[in-house]
This record gives C-alpha cells, sequence and structure tokens, in this order.
C-alpha cells in the first residue's frame, strides 16, 4: 500500500468476462472507476489514472475534467469518484487510512503566472487541501511534490533544495518529510560534496513508523551512483544494489520490507525501446529484507520493476516478457513467484491489452490491486478485488472476473513538466511518481 507511482513508465491491463473461469489463480472482481466527466465530441480525451489504495479499498489519483479542462485529483470511495477540484490543478499521488492524500499541483493561477510550469506539493485532509510549500520558501519558481502519505499524516516527496533553483539554473532536489506542516530536508547520501554540483535525493513512499524510502546520487553527481535508500531514526541508509552502480526503493511496508528496481550488470549500452522511451535492460526488481536485497527476477524479459508491496509481503509491478518488445503486470507472493496477470487475459475482452499509464500498479492489505487500462478509446482508472474481499462493491456486470494485465508503453500527460532531478528514467534512474521539476 506505501508505494512509489512511476513516472512515465508502461503497462497495463485487465479483464471483463462474465461469469467464472477455472483457474488455480486467485479469482477477482473488477471495477471500472470511471472518469469526472465525459466529453461526447472528445470521448478519447476524458480519461483517469490510479496512482494508490489504502486498506479501506478507497482509490486516488487523477482525471481529466472536461468541465474544468485541466487534471483534477480525485478520490473514489463506495462507487463514487470524488473530485478535489479547489485547485486549479492538482495530482494525487497516495491515500492513508484516514483518507488523506498527498500530491502536487496548481492552487491558483495566479500562483501559476508567478511560478510557471512549477507545482507544490500538498496534503488533503476531508476535501481541504493545504499546500505544503518547498525547502526553499519564499523562493519562487521552484517545485516540491509529495509522493506518499502514512497513517499519521506524514508526507514524503521532493523539493528543489540548492544553487540555481529559481534562477533557471541546474537545480537539485531533496528528500523531505513533511510533519503538521513543517517540511524536514533529509539530503543525499553521504552529504554534500565539493564543487558547484551537488547530490539529489528524492523520496518515493512513507510508512507508519515514518521511515522514507526512494533514492539518492552518491560520491560524484555527474559520474556517481544512484542506490535505494532507507531514511530511518534521523539517518539515511544506503541499500546497494544487486550489481552495477543502480537502485531505487519505490515502496515499503510497515514490517520494513522494501521493493524497488536494480541495475544487474554495469552495462548500459543496450537499451529496450518501448513506444519512443529507452530503458535499459537489465533493471530486475528486488525485495529487501532483513538486510538482503533480493532478485524477484522478470516475467521472461530483461526488465523490471516493482512498485507497491503490502503488509503480507505481495508485490505488484511490472515487467518486460520475453523478447522485451511487450510489458505486462505481476503479482509477486511467497507462494506462486511472479504471475503474469496477462497470463488470465480472456478473450474478447473489452480492455485493449496494449494500453499504457503515467504510474505502476498498487496493492493494499487484503490483496485489492489499483491501476489503470485502455477500454473504449481511452484510459480508465480500475481495481481489482479478489472475490472473498467482504464488502467489495459489486461491478456493473454481475460475475465480472479478472482475467489480467498487460502491459505498454508510454503516457506522458503530466503537465509538461521535467522529471525528476537527473531524470525520470535510467540510466540516471530518477524514477519519481510525479515528475515534474
Amino acid at each position: 500500500m506505501f508505494r512509489f507511482k512511476l513516472f512515465r513508465s508502461g503497462v497495463c491491463v485487465v479483464l471483463l468476462v462474465s461469469g467464472f473461469i477455472s483457474s488455480a489463480a486467485a479469482q477477482y472482481i473488477l471495477r471500472d472507476l470511471g472518469t469526472l466527466g465525459t466529453d461526447k465530441n472528445n470521448p478519447g480525451l476524458v480519461w483517469s489514472v490510479s496512482t494508490g489504495i489504502n486498506n479501506l479499498g478507497q482509490v486516488t489519483g487523477y482525471s481529466y475534467d472536461p468541465a474544468a479542462g485541466t487534471d483534477r485529483a480525485f478520490v473514489y470511495s463506495n462507487g463514487v469518484m470524488t473530485s478535489l477540484g479547489s485547485w486549479r490543478y492538482s495530482i494525487s499521488t497516495g491515500i492513508n487510512d484516514s483518507g488523506q492524500l498527498s500530491g502536487y499541483g496548481v492552487p491558483t493561477q495566479q500562483y501559476e503566472l508567478d511560478n510557471g510550469a512549477n507545482v507544490t506539493a500538498f496534503i488533503s485532509t476531508a476535501g481541504v487541501m493545504t499546500d505544503l510549500g518547498t525547502l526553499l520558501e519564499p523562493l519562487a519558481r521552484v517545485t516540491s511534490v509529495g509522493n506518499g502519505i502514512n497513517n499519521s499524516g506524514q508526507v514524503a516527496g521532493y523539493s528543489n533544495a540548492g544553487p540555481g533553483c529559481g534562477s533557471g539554473s541546474a537545480c537539485v532536489t531533496h528528500a523531505f518529510i513533511s510533519t503538521a506542516g513543517v517540511m524536514t530536508d533529509l539530503g543525499p547520501l553521504g552529504g554534500p560534496v565539493p564543487g558547484p554540483y551537488q547530490n539529489s535525493s528524492v523520496a518515493m513512499a512513507i510508512n507508519n513508523y515514518g521511515h522514507v524510502v526512494g533514492e539518492s546520487q552518491t560520491g560524484d553527481p555527474i559520474a556517481g551512483a544512484h542506490r535505494a535508500f532507507e531514511y530511518s531514526n534521523g539517518a539515511m541508509k544506503d541499500l546497494g544494489v544487486l550489481a552495477g552502480n543502480i537502485s531505487a526503493a519505490l515502496a515499503i511496508n510497515d514490517a520494513g520490507q522494501i521493493v524497488g528496481f536494480s541495475s544487474t550488470t554495469d552495462d548500459f549500452a543496450d537499451y529496450v525501446n518501448i513506444a519512443g522511451a529507452g530503458y535499459p535492460r537489465f533493471y530486475h526488481a528486488f525485495l529487501y529484507s532483513a538486510g538482503t536485497m533480493t532478485d524477484i527476477g522478470t516475467l521472461g524479459g530483461q526488465v523490471s520493476f516493482a512498485t507497491g508491496i503490502n503488509s503480507s509481503g505481495d508485490v505488484v509491478g511490472w515487467s518486460t516478457l520475453a523478447g522485451d518488445d511487450a510489458w505486462s503486470y505481476f503479482l509477486y507472493t511467497n507462494d506462486t513467484g511472479m504471475v503474469d496477470l496477462n497470463s488470465l487475459l480472456p478473450l474478447g475482452s473489452r480492455w485493449d491489452a496494449w494500453s499504457a499509464i503515467t504510474f505502476g500498479p498498487d496493492i493494499n492489505d487484503s490483496g485489492q490491486i489499483t491501476g489503470t487500462g485502455y477500454i473504449d478509446g481511452t484510459y480508465h482508472a480500475f481495481l481489482m478485488s479478489p472475490s472473498n474481499v467482504s464488502g467489495v462493491p459489486e461491478p456493473p456486470i454481475i460475475g465480472l472476473l479478472l482475467a489480467g494485465l498487460v502491459a505498454m508503453g508510454l503516457v506522458a500527460r503530466n503537465r509538461g513538466t521535467q522529471a525528476v532531478a537527473v531524470t525520470s528514467m535510467p540510466p540516471a534512474a530518477f524514477v519519481a511518481r510525479s515528475g515534474p521539476i
């Protein structure tokens, strides 16, 4: 449930099948979460993207709102998608069990005029959105992004934090924790380095004990490594790598298990190209537990990313398939290993197997999975619920069963802003939930 959201990377989709499927796999119910409105003249322009789920099965994300002409954060609960419409533009990135949200956006038109493409982190409580500011207040034209929230209302994310910020020059970012409106700079691994360039860090997720995970540059900020970190008790710990020089932590549960991705070689000359996006081969999803980083493999290809983990240690993410020309969602458990949800996709599904999202899948403690799929010519957020989960709203077609997800490509629809500190994609590996800087 506490996890990252992948900026500009792909995957996705699901099933729709009437009746029951005979399979050893768990049976699921799928619900299309819809959008914040309709546009009869341009139906493909109205879409929604899921970014997180809490233990009550409430889903958050963002949707294009045709009435407002912009993207708006939403909460989906009890069969209803509700807009957080008080800001000019907003993206929600996480939801806790009290329904509080983390995210980023543009509060007002005047803010947009003053700050250009920059956005600011927020926390939303009972529908009231509060600007969390930046690490460089009151300097204008800087960015902060809230990437995750725990049940105490602490928000983790990143903010511009160094030389050049606000002047149009190169600008570093630092991970932060915001507690009761006070933003604390977590710094980078190893602290400041000599010279004009400084190391950046990005916080991706936070658990209920206030432990934060993410990624930081280390050593030489030009040629140095990028390492997954865990921040706890005032110290930032390097989690290491499977091999090579790059790793990033994207999610953490309350048991301290961490997931993300790592390089498995020093060779980054060969890239996978999906829908115009280049990813170095040989990145694998990992599970970090009890001080050990374990490669959990792929679905036959050479690239995988783990993006969510629940209290049972069940992991969701996405992986390339054999040949590295397509992607698919996966569910990884201790009992089954990595399972390709596409293997359950039924014939005749209304969901397009080739689709794209801007955020990776998420999973809660009941095993409910949320993500984004392509259906009827547009992208929709969805909720997949195991059929034995009580209180799950019945979808429009009784007996709909999960069959699978398939993956793909890339949609970069984030407000024309750039990705995090170094880049939103490997090899720099700053894979931020939301991406603007």
